[in-house]
């Protein structure tokens, strides 16, 4: 049976099968053209920050008065299929919809927040948009609609037998009725932030990873004690009948009993293996074929102690720490852009110093470290991130990131001055950069360059390393 709702203010949207179809007057477009509908619908969506979750329609028709946008649904579920689902499985989808919520706020997509807009993708777990905002389509919004309180009804209204949110909803309510629904309804019903909300996400995903675990080791414990009764009443029965057999009455005095070994055969197999285990991951970690690589997990592990900055510290915050969790377990899965999405909510003044790397290697993997300079207060930060391009022998990229950002930094700009052999520049910047060993280096190479013997030796005198005056003699006996 087809249904046709009233849809974006002028026009209506019809489901028929697994077909939608979006019909508008042509003259509230701002193209009669559907090609050029179609171009636009492609230039907004393709290469979009969340183009998996932007539908483009299969067919666009020009009928006159009336223009019509067809799309494939075969694989989708309207909205309202989230009710069929457990809380669990659901905070992905929430996930997904907080991810457009969030893409609108920055100004970067616009879409008609209406529930038959939205469709279920039970195969990638994400909601997915059929209108959004083109140059030839308009979005006829309310100006004055509250965008996190829409995702807080939509979000509520999944979660429970009601057709609309009047306040907070009642246990009675809810279709789930445990404590974790319960104090998520709770919560979010108050919260008055994105932010918040996907903290909660976060938070409610974990308690259920932290309830499963418990539950497996309920388990494994009550197998164990299981196992040890079972075990006990064998070695008992085993005993009983081993009394029943007695010893013979006479014994040849010559023959020598056999020394019980200490380790079986079984034991001596499992040890060599565990040995042969040890050796072999003791050579994957020394090692490497030399080449520049893309920090790994491993390099995750082995780098965080090397990290320079001492103005980050941890923050206390359990949703920090939870979305934390919830990057770093995205990052080891490969799922970097599911990390990079859940890192761009958190203040990095926040984080701690061992997180450092993991952040980095996120946004480098979304092309993104030019962002991450930019949106970012701490001035250090600029200086862990050269530190993760040399380790990964991918310095050179500093001359596409520098291009790249609106707002100045010491530190790129001091190596980037030294790489283009700019050392009038690199000299500038000395005193607007925490100096080490190796800016040391590079600050005693410019003078040395510019031909400024007696100013690279103050220098080294006055931070007092030894292994610059080295470097100048080399450089005088040359």
């Amino acid at each position: 049976m087809a249904q046709n709702v009233t849809f974006n203010k002028f026009g209506n949207l019809s489901f028929n099968g697994r077909d939608a179809i979006y019909r508008i007057p042509t003259e509230h477009l701002k193209s009669e053209d559907a090609t050029e509908i179609e171009r636009s619908i492609k230039r907004m969506a393709v290469g979009h920050k969340l183009e998996h979750q932007l539908l483009i329609p299969v067919e666009i028709e020009n009928e006159g008065r009336y223009s019509l946008l067809k799309y494939d649904l075969s694989y989708l579920d309207l909205f309202d299929k989230l009710i069929e689902f457990s809380l669990r499985e659901k905070l992905e989808y929430f996930r997904s919809l907080i991810a457009i919520a969030q893409e609108e706020k920055r100004g970067n997509l616009k879409v008609v927040w209406e529930n038959v807009n939205f469709v279920v993708d039970k195969h990638e777990n994400n909601i997915k948009v059929l209108m959004y905002e083109t140059s030839s389509i308009p979005v006829f919004s309310d100006e004055d609609m509250n965008i996190v309180q829409r995702v807080k009804e939509m979000i509520l209204l999944s979660l429970t037998r009601l057709n609309k949110i009047i306040s907070l909803p009642k246990m009675i309510d809810l279709l789930e009725q445990d404590e974790i629904n319960r104090e998520f309804c709770q919560s979010l019903y108050h919260y008055d932030n994105l932010d918040d909300i996907l903290y909660l996400i976060e938070e409610t995903e974990l308690r259920y990873i932290n309830d499963e675990k418990e539950g497996e080791e309920d388990v494994k414990e009550e197998k164990s004690k299981r196992k040890f009764f079972k075990n006990t009443k064998s070695k008992n029965e085993k005993n009983i009948k081993l009394k029943k057999k007695e010893s013979p009455v006479y014994m040849n005095p010559n023959r020598k009993n056999k020394k019980n070994s200490r380790f079986d055969k079984k034991t001596v197999m499992m040890l060599l293996a565990v040995v042969v285990i040890f050796i072999v991951y003791i050579a994957m970690e020394l090692g490497g074929s030399g080449e520049p690589k893309m920090a790994s997990v491993e390099d995750i592990q082995t780098q965080t102690s090397d990290a320079t900055s001492t103005y980050f510290k941890s923050n206390d915050n359990k949703a920090i720490t939870t979305s934390l969790l919830r990057a770093y377990r995205s990052f080891y899965s490969g799922r970097q852009k599911d990390a990079f999405t859940i890192l761009e909510t958190i203040n990095k003044r926040d984080l701690d110093v061992s997180d450092l790397t993991m952040v980095i290697a996120v946004y480098d993997a979304e092309n993104e470290l030019a962002t991450l300079l930019d949106s970012n207060p701490v001035p250090e930060m600029a200086n862990e991130v050269i530190t993760y391009l040399i380790k990964n022998d991918r310095l050179n990229r500093l001359s596409e990131i520098a291009p790249k950002m609106e707002t100045s930094n010491p530190y790129i700009e001091f190596e980037t001055a030294y790489m283009n052999a700019d050392y009038k520049r690199v000299i500038e910047l000395k005193d607007t950069v925490e100096l080490n060993g190796r800016k040391e280096g590079q600050i005693v190479d410019a003078y040395l360059q510019l031909g400024q013997i007696q100013e690279a030796t103050e220098f080294a005198q006055t931070v007092g390393n030894p292994d610059l005056f080295k470097i100048i003699d080399g450089y005088s006996t040359f």
